[in-house]
């Protein structure tokens, strides 16, 4: 019996390129047909203003593989892609762009992966051109929470955003997400700002809350708007009622200015039999801190301070690894020092940060190694 395949396509004012992309697709699913694949295509029209309805309806008639959906208004592409799976009934459901970046040549070796036995198939691409960074850090969060339905996790685009966003730091060409995309200085502080200081923004956000909590977020987020048209302020409200955590401080710092995170370990000593470790803030941003010992003996340390602008703490994110939460950081202190019951000498390694998902500009002197 033959495999089942469904290609799932959104569709917003692409009347120029759909018939471009239609007989590449239509090429390659000829090939698949041969090697026992029986493949569908399924276009969402995601309220198109311009013909694409109507260049769809001439494919679909030309094309027994083909059917339609279409949308009262523009959604969105995630909410278009979500309906559209909604109506996946059976086998593999792949999505595919109708702007021809992702190339339907390389459909093949999703289904020659899908045909070894992996439930999930990604591919990516590293820049994604003309979208806003609130729809792209939302992107990010579709692909994040894709990924943790799923039943293995999927990578999300997979650039490295954190090393692109510090490049913007470092050009002096950084301007605030808030910018109307039109009103950029320059495209290459335009393009950095909303896809990888958005997707830093997104990852971030598991750093403060937790990644487990900022998944649930993601989720709630798309149930409450999915088919509107939400803001920065929407998904904070969103983050903060599912959290418990005041987050606003977040989009005033992150968003709205250019201020940069900058922690260091400080120095270390040991101090009635104990060691002592002092975290300095030389940055303009607060963050909470995340610092982990690592003891000559394997044993590992989370030392957790929560920052006082949140009004709580995120949930341990390894429940195998021992850890201390301390009183709040006020934001307006320049230092903090944390505490371990286990001796200087007991110890090889201080991390601040050691998931690097905090977006410190300097992460040199957030690892301090100690060579007895």
């Amino acid at each position: 019996m033959p495999d089942a395949l469904t290609l799932v396509i959104a569709v917003y004012n692409e009347a120029d390129t759909l018939p471009l992309l239609q007989p590449r697709i239509a090429q390659v699913l000829d090939g698949l047909r041969q090697d026992r694949v029986d493949s569908r295509i399924l276009y969402v029209d995601d309220g198109s203003t311009d013909a694409s309805w109507w260049v769809l309806r001439e494919i679909a008639s030309r094309d027994g593989r083909v059917s339609l959906l279409r949308l009262s208004r523009n959604f969105g592409k995630e909410a278009a892609l979500t309906a559209g799976l909604d109506l996946v009934g059976e086998g593999a459901a792949l999505i595919l762009d109708a702007d021809g970046q992702d190339p339907p040549e390389l459909i093949p070796e999703f289904v020659a992966k899908w045909r070894e036995g992996f439930d999930d198939v990604y591919g990516t691409r590293t820049l994604r051109e003309g979208e806003g960074w609130i729809k792209k850090s939302t992107a990010h969060g579709f692909y994040r929470l894709i990924g943790w339905l799923s039943k293995t996790p999927i990578p999300e685009d997979n650039g490295d955003s954190y090393t692109a966003y510090f490049s913007l730091v470092k050009s002096g060409f950084e301007e605030p997400l808030t910018t109307h995309a039109d009103h950029f200085n320059t495209n290459y502080a335009y393009s950095n700002a909303a896809y990888a200081k958005g997707a830093v923004f997104m990852e971030q956000l598991g750093y403060i809350v937790g990644a487990g909590m900022r998944n649930k977020i993601i989720l709630n987020y798309y149930n409450q708007w999915r088919f509107k048209h939400p803001n920065v302020n929407d998904f904070i409200q969103v983050a903060e009622k599912t959290s418990g955590l005041k987050l606003d401080w977040y989009r005033e710092y992150f968003v709205n200015t250019t201020k940069t995170i900058d922690y260091a370990i400080d120095s270390l000593w040991e101090e009635g039999g104990k060691t002592k470790v002092r975290i300095v803030n030389k940055g303009k941003m607060p963050m909470p801190i995340d610092l982990q010992l690592t003891f000559k003996d394997g044993a590992k340390e989370m030392h957790y301070v929560p920052m006082n602008l949140m009004f709580g703490a995120k949930p341990p994110e390894d429940a195998a690894m021992s850890r201390k939460v301390y009183d709040e950081w006020n934001w307006t202190n320049p230092a903090y020092i944390i505490e371990s019951s286990r001796k200087l000498s007991d110890m090889v390694l201080a991390e601040i940060d050691p998931s690097h998902r905090m977006a410190d500009t300097n992460r040199k002197d957030n690892k301090l190694e100690i060579k007895w």
